[in-house]
């Protein structure tokens, strides 16, 4: 007779269906998350990837192999730090030295030849160094013994979102200064030629004769700054673009804490709602309020992804 009511029990037990429900609507929603997960992660790696390619075409066109054949540039060895060429220190010289020229337009008294010499020759290290250094490439890089090696090929760098900001604001300074300084930059540095011919003039003998023409630094540097202009107009747009539609895209979905916070929940109902239900159902089929306990537990956890699911649809603009 126990036995015929213990069986009645167990027939009689929502335990099975419950478990049966779980399992089911478990496989729905995981079939929904591996489509969500691979749309979210697919679009944020088409933009990380089209800033990746922005990076490396950036490091392209900066490069002038032409301006590491002269004399008296690359001098790097002040902004050595760690292994690298240190960002900070080389902006901060390079806002203080474009400042200069700005002062010598303003107060030309003030400026003598040797100024010119000093601030003119810092003008090219920076226009041989900046192209081969962090924001624009990491093509330079530094050896133990203080040495600066530029390898043979460029290699590609991960986009990162200081890389953006850096780049930007160094962008900001290069172009801002030439864009009203050019003339001014563009007289001093014709000036300072005479001194510079004087100082290598061996060695620029040698180069005329091998390279077929002279070295003029009034040309390397408009060289450099429609390099820099160009990158401006043509690359930061597509930069600040690009940059803004993957963080709009990280926020807006929150790949990594959405799928972490869903997977927790459904491993929860996966041993409370499938797993424990059968073995309550096996082991203690006569506990009868335990599996009302399990019904509303077991079920609130899809209330709860409804009610989320609900808030980002009201949340987004649909038409």
């Amino acid at each position: 007779m126990k036995r015929i009511q213990k069986a009645d029990l167990k027939n009689n037990s929502i335990l099975p269906t419950l478990s049966t429900i779980h399992a089911t609507i478990l496989s729905i929603i995981s079939a929904a998350i591996i489509i969500y997960f691979f749309y979210s992660y697919e679009r944020i790696e088409n933009y990380t990837e089209k800033l990746n390619d922005l990076r490396y075409e950036i490091s392209q066109i900066i490069y002038n192999p032409q301006l590491y054949n002269i004399p008296g540039k690359l001098e790097h060895k002040e902004y050595h730090k760690d292994g690298a060429i240190d960002f900070k220190k080389v902006l901060d010289d390079l806002r203080n030295l474009l400042a200069f020229f700005f002062i010598s337009k303003t107060n030309p008294q003030q400026i003598t030849d040797e100024l010119i010499k000093e601030k003119c020759s810092k003008l090219i290290n920076f226009i041989a160094l900046l192209p081969l250094t962090y924001p624009y490439s990491n093509i330079l890089t530094i050896q133990e013994d203080g040495a600066g090696l530029i390898p043979a090929e460029m290699e590609r760098v991960e986009y990162d979102e200081k890389w953006k900001s850096d780049l930007i604001i160094l962008d900001r300074v290069l172009f801002s200064d030439w864009s009203f300084e050019k003339n001014n930059i563009l007289d001093l540095v014709s000036k300072y030629q005479i001194e510079y011919d004087k100082k290598h003039s061996k060695w620029l003998e040698f180069y005329k004769r091998s390279a077929g023409h002279e070295v003029v630094l009034r040309m390397f540097v408009i060289d450099f700054f429609k390099r820099i202009e160009y990158i401006h107009k043509n690359i930061i747009p597509n930069v600040k673009d690009y940059s803004y539609k993957l963080e709009f895209i990280k926020e807006k979905y929150k790949l990594k804490k959405n799928t972490l916070l869903v997977l927790f929940i459904l491993l929860s109902i996966l041993v409370i709602g499938v797993i424990l239900p059968l073995i309550i159902h096996l082991f203690y089929p006569s506990i009868k309020w335990i599996q009302f306990v399990l019904l509303i537990i077991t079920m609130s956890p899809y209330f709860y992804l409804l009610h989320r699911f609900i808030r980002y649809i009201s949340d987004t603009n649909m038409p």
